[in-house]
């Protein structure tokens, strides 16, 4: 204990056996040095191992500890110091850490190492300071499914577990990206660990789920019903009609009422761009579930999607829609101002970042409160720093973030995308409406405003508001300048690419090779863990190293360095594990927006060491260049070498983003 006695009072002490695993457990005051330096307000733990062997048991011991009194509730839910006798603890950790990147950051203490500094007054400081600033826990882009990182939607939460407890459907619908999911994982949490319902949570978007016809997927939820119930099987279930076989899986389960979860719920609606049979099929399965709920009244529904359509329309196809009128509909928007405030400021405290006040206020009016933007926003500015290598903590100020916000927003323009992408899928007419506003189209705006319901669910997403005068105002700027953007590319109209200043090149290129390497392991990890075959036979990148040293183009032979560099990393490692014929076989329909990209590095590769190209190649390219250059020819725009190279950063980086979205 002794080294920590310079900076921390002891307030608790035990011993604990949780999960088979003796430890020694200590709540820790920081002094005011320390709640200086590094913006502690909390108590901090301090958990003691005594194993040669740090075991998987260990970090489990480690989150029971924190749900114990007295820690619970006044141990920093984030940090905390774990000393080990294991000679490779460090590495355990950082093992530990890459596969489970939602957990709390620990500081990480070998006990012989602080048994040598005893008498060190900087030792605990210097270890804070090289570990905690190190992990940027801003950025993460998965639902959450515990609750390290969930901030605000308390209320949300509450009422969808209120109307489960009491039998009632509700709907949860929000834009992509604000926490619908990990709200749903929250609401699933929390009523099976206070024995609320039983929870079925069917994800639409999965292939294996919206493939099925109606009686299949009934018949499956059903299944997991009684699995999860511990029905015991009876075989002459299984010759019931699938609507008596759900019938009769009620009647026998226990008081506990069931509720069942359906996320993304447009992939298995009318509007389903994927599967057609879900036209048809919709209506028999909703029918279905309903006929059983008005008869046992301990079932109950929650939806959750993009847009309240399916629950709103009366009628489909002239048949009276059997969700209108039985689902209360809850807009999710983006988190409030003291929400917005909790999460940048608690998570930027762990990583050497106090936001001030005015800081803040420019986030939240900047991003409207929407989580993954103003996440990636505050890793932007986590990520300068790193390559600055300046000290932390640090005070970030509104100055700071005003003065790069062009620069940062270019990044977020692909997170952008991933906010608004189902909505331009599945509600063309909000949409447009929305690119309308973008552009400054007011008077075609006002034409639509005159019908309530074109703006009503723009409103309720919290993209836009609207005066009393009628005049609308995006909430969230950088969804405005994205939809821009689009609606210009789409009408060909003006150099929309812009290029990067050359002041500003070499730390771009620097982040999105950065990006690029990060986020594809990422991806691949992910793929693994849903059993999806990886393109490069694995979680790790072959020739990262090559594909790191690339520098900013100023010519062609710059240019011809850097696409060959890409071309070995990216696609040639794809060829060497798998053949040729797989990436024009299989990588489209796995990884389709992996797949473009690397179509547009291999084209130019191509194009770069081939005097002559084949036709099919040659066309390919021009259509290429075409879709990237907005119509324009390579050699009318300015720097041409340098704008390929940032189309094709930009456009992978994007890529990886998409996929990640799409396996969450």
């Amino acid at each position: 204990m002794k080294p920590f006695l310079f900076n921390f009072d002891v307030n608790h002490g035990r011993r604990m056996n949780l999960h088979n695993t003796q430890l020694s457990v200590y709540l820790l005051s920081p002094n005011e040095s320390m709640k200086r330096t590094f913006g502690f307000s909390d108590e901090l733990l301090l958990i003691i191992s005594g194993y040669a062997n740090l075991q998987l048991r260990t970090f489990q011991a480690v989150e029971d500890a924190f749900s114990h009194q007295p820690f619970r509730g006044r141990a920093d839910p984030l940090t905390y110091f774990l000393v080990g006798e294991d000679p490779n603890l460090v590495g355990r950790m950082n093992d530990y850490l890459r596969d489970h990147p939602q957990s709390r950051t620990p500081i990480v203490i070998p006990w012989s190492e602080a048994a040598k500094n005893l008498d060190n007054r900087w030792y605990v400081t210097n270890k804070l300071s090289t570990q905690l600033f190190a992990r940027d826990i801003f950025d993460y882009q998965l639902p959450l499914d515990n609750d390290m990182f969930f901030f605000g939607r308390g209320k949300i939460v509450e009422e969808i577990i209120d109307s489960i407890r009491k039998s009632q459907n509700i709907g949860l619908f929000g834009l992509r990206k604000t926490g619908k999911t990990s709200s749903l994982f929250k609401v699933k949490r929390s009523c099976e660990d206070n024995k609320v319902a039983a929870i079925v949570y069917v994800d639409c978007k999965r292939p294996n789920i919206r493939e099925m016809s109606w009686r299949k997927l009934l018949r499956y939820i059903t299944q997991e019903i009684a699995k999860i119930l511990n029905l015991p099987k009876k075989s002459a279930n299984e010759d019931l009609d699938d609507i008596d076989y759900l019938r009769e899986t009620l009647k026998r389960s226990p008081k506990l009422p069931v509720c069942i979860i359906f996320d993304e719920i447009e992939f298995i609606s009318p509007i389903s761009p994927l599967d057609k049979h879900w036209k048809r099929d919709f209506i028999d399965f909703w029918q279905s579930i309903w006929s059983v709920q008005s008869e046992i009244r301990k079932l109950s529904i929650v939806v959750a999607g993009v847009n309240p359509f399916v629950c709103e329309i009366d009628l489909i196809d002239g048949v009276q829609n059997p969700m209108f009128g039985i689902v209360k509909e809850l807009m999710l928007t983006g988190l409030n101002s003291e929400e917005l405030t909790a999460l940048v400021r608690r998570m930027g405290r762990q990583m050497g970042l106090t936001f001030d006040d005015e800081a803040v206020k420019y986030l939240f009016q900047r991003y409207g409160g929407h989580p993954l933007l103003t996440r990636m926003a505050c890793s932007f500015v986590n990520k300068r720093l790193m390559q600055q290598n300046a000290e932390r903590p640090v005070t970030i100020t509104y100055p700071d973030l005003r003065t790069e916000e062009t620069t940062r927003e270019s990044d977020l323009q692909f997170y952008c995308r991933h906010v608004v992408s189902e909505l331009k899928q599945f509600y063309s007419i909000e949409y447009d409406l929305l690119e309308k506003i973008a552009r400054g189209e007011i008077v075609d705006f006002l034409e639509f405003a005159a019908e309530p319901e074109f703006i009503k669910h723009l409103k309720g997403y919290g993209l836009i508001d609207v005066d009393k005068s009628g005049k609308p105002k995006f909430r969230i700027p950088v969804i405005q300048r994205y939809v821009a953007v689009e609606a210009a590319r789409k009408r060909k109209s003006g150099e929309l690419r812009a290029v990067l200043e050359p002041a500003e090149r070499e730390e771009w290129l620097a982040r999105r090779k950065e990006g690029i390497l990060h986020d594809l392991k990422q991806l691949l990890r992910a793929a693994e863990k849903k059993g999806k075959k990886s393109p490069y036979g694995g979680t790790l990148l072959l020739d990262a190293d090559r594909f790191a040293q690339i520098s900013v183009c100023k010519s062609w032979e710059n240019f011809s360095t850097f696409i060959n560099a890409s071309n070995q990393t990216l696609v040639e490692t794809v060829d060497h594990v798998h053949g040729k014929k797989f990436f024009y076989q299989e990588l489209e329909k796995l990884y389709p927006h992996l797949f473009s990209a690397l179509v547009r590095v291999r084209l130019l590769r191509n194009n770069a060491d081939h005097i002559k190209l084949h036709q099919k190649v040659e066309s390919n390219l021009e259509q290429l260049l075409e879709a990237d250059l907005f119509g324009r020819t390579i050699t009318s725009t300015r720097e041409p070498w340098f704008l390929l190279q940032q189309i094709v950063m930009d456009e992978t980086f994007a890529a990886i983003q998409y996929e990640i979205g799409d396996l969450a």
